[in-house]
């Protein structure tokens, strides 16, 4: 398997030559935004090579932990602990990227039982409330800002 360069690395090679060797050259000012929108793209693309997967397994298990530990002072046949029935039987038992999406997909929808389920307990809440913020923050990275390219 080849390790280094990362894909990160070459996807921002790609991006910066889109940037700094073609856009300059093309006069089209529509064409030069598009060059430079798919540029954004692949920086979208290289800080998600980097750092997804780590970021999915890290937040599926903060959600697994506090749901769990939430579903202590549920009922049995509380909404919750249906929705952690179905987690569990829905993780996929494959490994690699798709399994890994298809988990948080899964850990999302419990994220979402475990809220509603927290309504009337601050501190479970507040995890859970901290766990969304961190959510949008990597999102945030990810996505780096809004950027006008193609506009003087």
């Amino acid at each position: 398997m080849i390790i280094d360069p990362s894909p990160g690395t070459l996807i921002r090679t790609v991006s910066k030559e889109l940037r700094t060797t073609l856009a300059p050259a093309v006069v089209d000012p529509g064409l030069k935004s598009l060059v430079l929108m798919m540029s954004a793209v692949l920086e979208t693309a290289a800080v998600r090579a980097d750092h997804e997967t780590t970021w999915m397994v890290e937040e599926i298990h903060e959600i697994e932990q506090v749901a769990r530990d939430l579903a202590t002072s549920c009922a049995p046949e509380s909404p919750l602990h249906a929705s952690l029935d179905a987690y569990e039987v829905g993780i996929p038992s494959a490994v690699g990227a798709a399994a890994e999406r298809a988990a948080y997909a899964q850990a999302g929808t419990l994220l979402s039982a475990a809220i509603d389920a927290a309504q009337n307990d601050s501190d479970h809440f507040a995890r859970l409330e901290r766990l969304v913020q961190e959510r949008v923050e990597r999102e945030a990275a990810v996505v780096g800002g809004v950027a006008l390219v193609g506009r003087s």
